[in-house]
């Protein structure tokens, strides 16, 4: 049949009738036939194009036509964040019922990380102390007036209250294992899994401060069951995850039965990447350092692999590492021949190591049976007990092909002279799962920190980081390159009990391995009782009791306070005056963590009304 032109006798145009829009006219097509017809690429094409978009974006893709709807529902949740401060295990559900996002989650991110209200006046009261004060003194160093502090100390306050609010409404149960079986089992693209007991949604300046100053003993419990519970999840529902990492993992996990950390780790025969960053508030057990070589060892395909102490580098709390040890520095030392024994990871590209003491034996070794694939290698905050680190690094140059080295922190050698130096820190937080908020606010402490110890001499020169590339840099000859004089000498002989710890005191603490191993046996049978972190109390619930009542028998609270503020003498808590250098009415941390706790308590709808 011929077709009709637009005159509708079947002749065709002539050359004068003919336009440029003449065949659109003689066959009219829809317009969302032509957008369908140049939109019309295959599904994997679409996919390699989403998958560079962020969510903001997915969302929008998926509103801008039928087909995208469900493709792009595939990358609108490759990570799912839980949340103590939300309903996840509810929206997960609900996600769970789309196929094509539920198809779509390849990571999972647990953001478990919690602050009581007694813990969170407590570390406010002491930062608005100083600043309250400092804006006091005859050259003011606050970065607040008066009336800005005011502002911020209510911003603050509301900001945590309807955090707690929210925390105490969800209450979200990560110790459920039925519960995360039953998330796991619907997983079928899942490869990694991250838990940060770090990760907040807080952007107050002083806030961010008080959660950076420390974890609570009391939830060292409760997140080791947490971590047991997603373990075994995993183990159910034989789940294959390639990445795992925790980073802030309590110490007393790997005090557990050896037979169950060996059934915890049968579902981790895929990991290639493993990060754990370890919780501590005391010197470890020794069964924990034997528990965690077990766990490690049972591990096989480690590619990538980072273990050891680094807590935020603030606050004035527990913070878990040889750094800060008060009379038992020696507990800290693990020999990692016992503790690893003459285990090879066949695979081991990346090594991290994080607030260890060590001896130079134990981890060359280590090193040097990983030479046919090691390439990256990260050591923070390194300690040795014995041997130096020109015998170290010297044995590494001469035995590792490394393309990358870093020594960085603070690097201590314990019973070598001279070994001593507090290396500018180089400061990477590309692998947290932190909000930017909060990278950006450690980044800013870090900073901070590091100008304290320029002005106080207690940084070493940028030359001698230098000096140590040049000399681990393959294919050079260089001599050792450090000096007496680079060494710290606040780092030898430091205004406390670590300076007791010389070279002269090789034959009182540097023991012979035999004498090394018995005293590794004997721990490792030793119970753990009476050992602190072993033994920390556990919060009920979600981790945070009901405040019931803070005053004693006779009406008075741990300062002496009655609920009206008055002390036996009725002098009222406002009152106190405690000498802050020299600042003008000062006032004093009692003070300042009583009004933080009561403005938060009467700020959260279940505790004022």
């Amino acid at each position: 049949m011929e077709a009709r032109n637009e005159y509708g006798d079947g002749s065709k145009p002539s050359a004068a009738t003919v336009t440029p829009n003449t065949s659109a006219s003689i066959n009219p097509v829809p317009s969302t036939t032509v957008k369908e017809n140049q939109l019309n690429m295959p599904t994997e094409l679409w996919e390699k194009i989403f998958v560079l978009l962020g969510q903001k974006d997915i969302k929008s893709v998926r509103l801008s036509w039928r087909r995208w709807t469900n493709i792009a529902s595939r990358f609108l949740f490759r990570t799912f964040v839980f949340r103590v401060d939300r309903r996840d295990f509810e929206r997960f559900d609900i996600v769970s019922h789309n196929d094509s996002m539920i198809a779509g989650i390849n990571s999972l991110c647990f953001e478990i990380g919690t602050m009581d209200i007694g813990w969170v006046a407590y570390q406010l009261g002491f930062g608005y102390m100083q600043e309250y004060n400092s804006a006091r003194l005859p050259s003011p160093r606050s970065e607040y007036t008066h009336e800005g502090l005011k502002i911020a100390k209510d911003m603050l306050v509301q900001e945590y209250a309807a955090w707690n609010t929210r925390w105490h409404e969800a209450s979200q149960n990560f110790t459920d294992l039925n519960k995360m079986t039953t998330i796991l089992a619907k997983l079928k693209s899942l490869r990694g899994v991250d838990i940060s007991c770090k990760a907040t949604p807080f952007t107050n300046k002083m806030l961010l401060d008080a959660w950076m100053s420390g974890s609570h003993r009391q939830n060292l419990k409760r997140a080791s069951k947490e971590f047991v519970t997603l373990l075994m999840a995993l183990h159910r529902t034989s789940t294959q995850v390639h990445h795992l990492a925790h980073d802030q993992l309590p110490i007393n996990f790997f005090s557990l039965k050896e037979t169950l950390l060996t059934k915890l780790t049968s579902s981790l025969q895929h990991l290639t990447t493993l990060r754990l960053t370890i919780d501590a508030h005391s010197a470890p057990h020794p069964r924990c350092w034997n528990g965690l070589g077990k766990f490690l060892c049972s591990i096989p395909g480690l590619k990538n692999l980072r273990f050891g102490f680094a807590p935020f580098d603030v606050g004035l709390t527990d913070q878990g590492t040889w750094l800060h040890a008060e009379d038992n520095l020696a507990q800290w030392y693990v020999p990692l021949w016992k503790m690893l024994e003459e285990h090879t990871w066949r695979h081991l590209s990346h090594l991290r190591l994080d607030g260890l003491m060590v001896c130079e034996i134990g981890l060359s070794e280590l090193l040097v049976r990983h030479a046919p694939t090691l390439q990256c290698l990260d050591l923070f905050n390194l300690a040795l007990w014995s041997g130096s680190f020109e015998g170290l690094l010297s044995s590494l140059r001469s035995e590792l092909k490394l393309k990358n080295f870093r020594l960085w922190g603070v690097v201590r050698g314990f019973h070598t002279p001279y070994d001593a130096w507090r290396l500018q820190p180089t400061i990477n937080l590309d692998d947290e799962v932190w909000s930017p908020e909060l990278k950006a606010h450690a980044m800013q402490k870090a900073s901070i920190l590091t100008d304290v110890w320029k002005r106080f001499h207690e940084l070493s020169s940028p030359d001698i980081s230098r000096r140590l590339d040049l000399f681990m840099t393959p294919g050079l000859s260089w001599p050792w390159p450090l000096h007496a004089s680079d060494a710290l000498e606040r780092l030898i002989r430091p205004p406390h009990f670590r300076g007791i710890h010389t070279d002269q005191c090789q034959q009182d603490c540097v023991r012979s391995v035999a004498e090394i191993n018995q005293a590794w046996d004997e721990g490792i049978q030793r119970t753990l009782h009476g050992w602190t972190d072993g033994s920390a109390p556990e919060t009920e619930g979600i981790g945070e009791a009901k405040i019931i009542t803070i005053y004693d028998e006779n009406g008075f609270d741990d300062g002496g306070f009655n609920e009206d503020g008055f002390n036996e003498d009725m002098v009222y808590f406002m009152d106190i005056y405690e000498d802050w250098q020299g600042a003008k009415d000062p006032i004093s941390r009692y003070a300042c963590e009583r009004m933080m706790r009561e403005s938060i308590l009467s700020q959260i709808p279940r505790y004022s009304q």
